[in-house]
Protein backbone atom coordinates (compact mmCIF):
# COMPACT_ATOMS: atom_id res chain seq x y z
CA UNK A 1 0.00 0.00 0.00
CA UNK A 2 2.89 2.68 0.31
CA UNK A 3 2.84 2.70 -3.88
CA UNK A 4 -1.05 3.41 -3.46
CA UNK A 5 0.26 6.49 -0.25
CA UNK A 6 2.38 7.76 -2.68
CA UNK A 7 -0.45 8.31 -6.01
CA UNK A 8 -2.26 9.78 -3.60
CA UNK A 9 0.30 12.77 -2.18
CA UNK A 10 1.23 12.98 -5.94
CA UNK A 11 -1.93 13.45 -6.69
CA UNK A 12 -2.69 16.03 -4.04
CA UNK A 13 0.30 18.20 -4.65
CA UNK A 14 -0.76 17.98 -8.69
CA UNK A 15 -4.19 19.52 -7.90
CA UNK A 16 -2.60 22.27 -5.03
CA UNK A 17 -0.42 23.49 -8.29
CA UNK A 18 -3.51 22.65 -11.08
CA UNK A 19 -5.27 25.18 -8.40
CA UNK A 20 -2.10 27.55 -8.69
CA UNK A 21 -1.47 27.74 -12.21
CA UNK A 22 -6.13 28.58 -12.79
CA UNK A 23 -5.19 31.55 -10.50
CA UNK A 24 -2.22 32.38 -12.34
CA UNK A 25 -3.51 32.36 -15.56
CA UNK A 26 -6.72 33.87 -14.48
CA UNK A 27 -5.08 37.11 -12.80
CA UNK A 28 -2.47 36.81 -16.16
CA UNK A 29 -5.86 37.06 -17.89
CA UNK A 30 -7.59 40.23 -16.31
CA UNK A 31 -4.14 42.25 -16.21
CA UNK A 32 -3.56 41.52 -19.79
CA UNK A 33 -7.44 43.16 -20.67
CA UNK A 34 -7.46 45.69 -17.78
CA UNK A 35 -4.11 46.83 -18.53
CA UNK A 36 -2.86 46.55 -22.06
CA UNK A 37 0.85 47.15 -22.83
CA UNK A 38 3.00 46.85 -26.36
CA UNK A 39 5.06 43.65 -26.87
CA UNK A 40 8.36 43.88 -25.41
CA UNK A 41 7.28 45.84 -22.23
CA UNK A 42 6.96 43.96 -19.04
CA UNK A 43 3.92 41.87 -18.10
CA UNK A 44 1.75 40.04 -19.71
CA UNK A 45 0.34 41.48 -23.13
CA UNK A 46 -2.75 40.77 -25.36
CA UNK A 47 -1.72 39.84 -28.90
CA UNK A 48 -4.87 41.15 -30.83
CA UNK A 49 -3.49 39.74 -34.36
CA UNK A 50 -5.36 42.30 -36.44
CA UNK A 51 -8.79 42.55 -34.34
CA UNK A 52 -9.38 45.32 -32.19
CA UNK A 53 -8.65 45.18 -28.66
CA UNK A 54 -12.36 44.35 -27.84
CA UNK A 55 -12.61 41.44 -29.98
CA UNK A 56 -9.26 39.91 -28.92
CA UNK A 57 -9.75 40.72 -25.43
CA UNK A 58 -12.98 38.68 -26.02
CA UNK A 59 -11.44 35.64 -27.60
CA UNK A 60 -8.62 35.51 -24.93
CA UNK A 61 -11.20 35.68 -22.28
CA UNK A 62 -12.94 32.72 -24.25
CA UNK A 63 -10.43 30.73 -24.69
CA UNK A 64 -8.70 31.31 -21.57
CA UNK A 65 -12.92 30.58 -19.77
CA UNK A 66 -12.33 27.02 -21.15
CA UNK A 67 -8.95 26.36 -20.30
CA UNK A 68 -9.97 27.08 -16.51
CA UNK A 69 -13.17 25.08 -17.31
CA UNK A 70 -10.88 22.23 -18.22
CA UNK A 71 -8.47 22.62 -14.98
CA UNK A 72 -11.82 22.54 -12.72
CA UNK A 73 -12.44 18.66 -14.38
CA UNK A 74 -9.18 17.91 -13.86
CA UNK A 75 -9.08 19.19 -9.95
CA UNK A 76 -12.27 17.27 -9.70
CA UNK A 77 -10.55 13.76 -11.25
CA UNK A 78 -6.91 14.62 -8.96
CA UNK A 79 -9.30 14.90 -6.06
CA UNK A 80 -10.72 11.26 -6.65
CA UNK A 81 -7.13 9.95 -6.66
CA UNK A 82 -6.74 11.52 -3.22
CA UNK A 83 -9.57 9.41 -1.98
CA UNK A 84 -8.31 6.01 -4.10
CA UNK A 85 -11.13 6.25 -6.23
CA UNK A 86 -8.34 5.60 -9.80
CA UNK A 87 -9.97 3.61 -11.94
CA UNK A 88 -14.07 4.76 -11.54
CA UNK A 89 -15.94 6.34 -14.20
CA UNK A 90 -16.08 9.39 -12.52
CA UNK A 91 -12.40 9.85 -13.04
CA UNK A 92 -12.72 9.19 -16.47
CA UNK A 93 -15.43 11.37 -17.13
CA UNK A 94 -13.25 14.15 -15.32
CA UNK A 95 -10.65 13.34 -17.49
CA UNK A 96 -12.48 13.19 -20.32
CA UNK A 97 -14.11 16.76 -19.58
CA UNK A 98 -10.46 18.07 -19.00
CA UNK A 99 -9.05 17.11 -22.78
CA UNK A 100 -12.19 18.11 -24.52
CA UNK A 101 -12.26 21.25 -22.67
CA UNK A 102 -8.39 21.99 -23.81
CA UNK A 103 -9.40 20.53 -27.10
CA UNK A 104 -12.08 23.30 -27.44
CA UNK A 105 -9.84 25.85 -26.44
CA UNK A 106 -7.06 25.12 -28.67
CA UNK A 107 -9.49 24.93 -31.68
CA UNK A 108 -11.13 28.11 -30.24
CA UNK A 109 -7.82 30.23 -30.23
CA UNK A 110 -7.07 28.95 -34.12
CA UNK A 111 -10.12 29.53 -35.41
CA UNK A 112 -12.46 32.02 -33.42
CA UNK A 113 -10.02 35.49 -34.94
CA UNK A 114 -10.10 34.63 -38.10
CA UNK A 115 -14.24 34.14 -37.96
CA UNK A 116 -14.17 37.20 -36.05
CA UNK A 117 -12.64 38.92 -38.97
CA UNK A 118 -14.81 36.78 -41.47
CA UNK A 119 -17.73 37.14 -39.93
CA UNK A 120 -17.57 41.68 -39.57
CA UNK A 121 -16.25 42.01 -43.10
CA UNK A 122 -12.76 42.90 -42.21
CA UNK A 123 -13.46 46.38 -40.91
CA UNK A 124 -10.55 47.29 -40.47
CA UNK A 125 -9.08 44.62 -39.01
CA UNK A 126 -6.77 42.62 -41.23
CA UNK A 127 -7.05 39.44 -42.88
CA UNK A 128 -7.80 37.30 -40.62
CA UNK A 129 -5.71 34.32 -41.13
CA UNK A 130 -5.88 30.19 -40.02
CA UNK A 131 -2.89 30.56 -38.18
CA UNK A 132 -1.68 26.66 -36.28
CA UNK A 133 1.96 26.48 -34.92
CA UNK A 134 3.70 23.77 -32.89
CA UNK A 135 2.46 24.59 -29.89
CA UNK A 136 -1.04 24.06 -31.35
CA UNK A 137 -0.25 21.03 -33.07
CA UNK A 138 1.49 19.28 -29.55
CA UNK A 139 -1.40 20.53 -27.44
CA UNK A 140 -4.48 19.15 -29.40
CA UNK A 141 -2.11 15.81 -30.17
CA UNK A 142 -1.36 15.25 -26.21
CA UNK A 143 -5.26 16.72 -25.64
CA UNK A 144 -6.60 13.69 -27.84
CA UNK A 145 -4.25 11.34 -26.43
CA UNK A 146 -5.94 11.82 -22.99
CA UNK A 147 -9.30 11.94 -24.17
CA UNK A 148 -8.73 8.27 -25.43
CA UNK A 149 -6.98 7.22 -22.21
CA UNK A 150 -10.02 8.36 -20.57
CA UNK A 151 -12.59 6.64 -22.89
CA UNK A 152 -10.50 3.48 -22.50
CA UNK A 153 -10.53 4.29 -18.64
CA UNK A 154 -14.76 4.29 -18.54
CA UNK A 155 -14.49 1.26 -20.84
CA UNK A 156 -12.43 -0.41 -18.29
CA UNK A 157 -14.61 0.88 -15.19
CA UNK A 158 -17.85 -0.48 -17.48
CA UNK A 159 -16.30 -4.01 -17.51
CA UNK A 160 -15.67 -3.77 -13.66
CA UNK A 161 -19.09 -2.92 -12.54
CA UNK A 162 -20.24 -5.76 -15.10
CA UNK A 163 -17.52 -8.31 -13.77
CA UNK A 164 -18.89 -7.58 -10.10
CA UNK A 165 -22.59 -7.34 -11.09
CA UNK A 166 -22.14 -10.95 -11.95
CA UNK A 167 -20.26 -12.38 -8.47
Amino acid sequence: MQSAIKVEQFACRLRQAVIGFAVLLAAATVVSIVRPVTPGSAGPYLNQDALPFVWAASAAAWSVLLVEAGLFELCRMLRLVERQAYFSARAARHLQRFAGFLIASTVSAIFLPPLIVMFNGSKGMGHGAVTIDGSDGLLLLISSIFFLVAKLLGVAARYEADSHSIV
